[in-house]
């Protein structure tokens, strides 16, 4: 568990401290399922775009992890955002 909760530390970074987009190919399944208040989605593509929706309207947004599950291949996190709305 330690590693997979590692890795997701090192995702977020990436991904929302960063704002690189690109690390989805390197951290995603290109198969995976997105769950977001924006609805469900499949794919490397599709959080792309989830993504750059909530950096477009949340420029300042912070993520937290709060809850890492991990079981054979699959890892499943449990988050908190915040930031200012801006559109």
């Amino acid at each position: 568990m330690a590693a997979e909760t590692s890795q997701s530390e090192e995702e977020k970074i990436s991904w929302w401290v960063k704002k690189d987009i690109t690390a989805i190919d390197e951290f995603m399944d290109p198969n995976c399922m997105i769950h977001s208040p924006l609805g469900d989605y499949i794919g490397q593509y599709a959080m792309k775009n989830v993504m750059e929706a909530w950096i477009k309207g949340f420029p300042d947004l912070k993520v937290e992890n709060l809850i890492t599950i991990s079981e054979k291949d699959r890892v499943v996190l449990q988050w908190k955002a915040y930031g200012t709305h801006l559109g």
